[in-house]
């Protein structure tokens, strides 16, 4: 056999080699990545006094309220900063609180946001995303991720404490880099810059999350966005929701 040919069979073996080994990497990949089932949702409802006691604290549709009937009235309203500070309990009603209610919009419709807590001062997110039909590794592409969010000094901060995809779980450095990179874009987006206007600070500390922001900013955004005092007298703390839209470049 000349040694051309040889050397070809030789590489073609290497080849199938390399290309059996990959097809097993991604197979396992696949396999402990993609679940058959979803996350599990919590059940139960969250405690009504713990909840009330939370959005007694919040208060945030009087106060901006007031702000804009002095403004309407021509009045000056100084820029005074107000402090929100709830506990852990607190917190953790009001997201249990927000998975119920978008359990219910959804109409039986698969929720992707299965579960979200607040412990050991870090927000922990539990998604499952519905994949193709037809996948032999199952249905469902489900997402861990523990953080600990932050606004100073008109910065958008979050430190990633752990990120899993099925069983498997990356390490912190692999992700961070990059979510640093789409907060800073964040940043400079219309959305972003008015998030950062109106919240000042934002921190989970000691199982306890203070947010401080200014009222009459944000009774000026909502007149920027055409809201006066009727609608926000009208949706309550849902007035702000625009705040809440998906943020864009």
């Amino acid at each position: 056999m000349k040694l051309w040919l040889k050397v070809l069979l030789w590489m073609a073996g290497i080849f199938i080699v390399f290309l059996i080994i990959s097809l097993g990497f991604l197979w396992w990949l696949a396999s402990n990545v993609i679940s058959e089932k979803p996350f599990d949702m919590p059940g139960g409802i969250p405690d009504m006094q713990t909840s009330a006691s939370a959005m007694q604290k919040i208060n945030i549709g009087e106060k901006v309220s007031a702000v804009l009937k002095d403004k309407t009235a021509g009045k000056s309203v100084p820029d005074k900063l107000e402090t929100i500070e709830l506990t852990e309990n607190e917190v953790n009603a009001l997201l249990k609180t927000g998975l119920i209610m978008q359990m219910a919009s959804k109409q039986g419709a698969d929720q992707e946001v299965r579960d979200a807590f607040f412990k050991d001062g870090a927000l922990t997110i539990l998604i499952s995303k519905k994949i193709a039909a037809g996948n032999p590794f199952g249905k469902y592409f489900n997402i861990r991720a523990s953080f600990v969010p932050e606004i100073r000094n008109h910065r958008f901060q979050v430190v990633l404490k752990a990120v899993s995809a099925g069983s498997i779980s990356f390490p912190e450095s692999i992700v961070q880099g990059r979510l640093s990179s789409e907060l800073a874009v964040l940043e400079q987006t219309e959305n972003g810059q008015a998030v950062l206007n109106i919240i000042s600070e934002l921190k989970l500390e000691n199982g306890r999350m203070t947010l401080v922001y200014s009222p009459v900013k944000l009774g000026e955004y909502l007149q920027g966005r055409g809201m006066g005092m009727g609608g926000m007298l009208g949706g309550g703390v849902g007035g702000i929701g625009g705040l809440a839209e998906p943020l864009e470049e």
